[in-house]
């Protein structure tokens, strides 16, 4: 699976299922013991020698021999990444993304703590990514009603915020702080004068 920026939800992702035909495909025919994986490795020009001090070759094995669920592989690769940090040759993590390229779409946008927050678990970091998604275009909807320059009553912000909340099928009230607080639309509270004459109290957005 993937997410597609464009339309803004998940699809199958047909280079994704090729690529990993093509590792099982390996793992049974290239890949059947450590000793012919060591051997194609020195031949492509990987040191494998015991005492290389940067070596990953262990994980790189372990990367193509391995076959595991969801979280134990987002939680292994995780861990490479963190490795990858302190040292940039680290190229287990770089298997693994070939293999499996979700792995490092989750980490790019939700980061280790985030993934390790909510347990690895594929269908949590899929609701975290379509949460995360939704409260981008909510600011972006709320930054068009509430543009710069506007003055309404807070009545009338109050009932527009919970008109988009609405649309996105969230039950929550509108306040006018929360703008705000929650997506940095600034206020400046002042008198807004009424069709009626009377003025009440609200804000104009700066």
């Amino acid at each position: 699976m993937r997410y597609d920026e464009k339309s803004e939800c998940f699809t199958v992702n047909r280079l994704a299922y090729l690529n990993e035909r093509f590792a099982y495909d390996v793992q049974h025919e290239n890949y059947l013991n450590s000793v012919v994986v060591k051997k194609q490795l020195e031949d492509s020009g990987f040191n494998v020698n015991k005492d290389e001090g940067i070596s990953d070759y262990k994980e790189q094995l372990k990367c193509i021999l391995t076959k595991e669920g969801f979280a134990n592989r987002m939680k292994r690769y995780c861990e490479l990444r963190q490795m990858k940090e302190k040292c940039r040759f680290y190229l287990a993590s770089d298997l693994m993304e070939r293999q499996y390229e979700d792995l490092r779409f989750y980490y790019d946008r939700l980061g280790f703590d985030k993934i390790k927050a909510l347990g690895y678990k594929e269908s949590s970091l899929k609701n975290e990514l379509e949460r995360h998604y939704r409260e981008n275009d909510i600011k972006r909807r709320f930054r068009e009603v509430f543009a710069v320059g506007m003055r309404m009553a807070t009545d009338d912000i109050k009932r527009t915020m919970g008109d988009v909340y609405a649309s996105y099928g969230i039950k929550k009230k509108g306040v006018a702080t929360q703008l705000e607080r929650e997506y940095g639309i600034r206020l400046k509270p002042i008198k807004v004068t009424m069709p009626d004459g009377f003025r009440k109290g609200g804000y104009e957005f700066i």
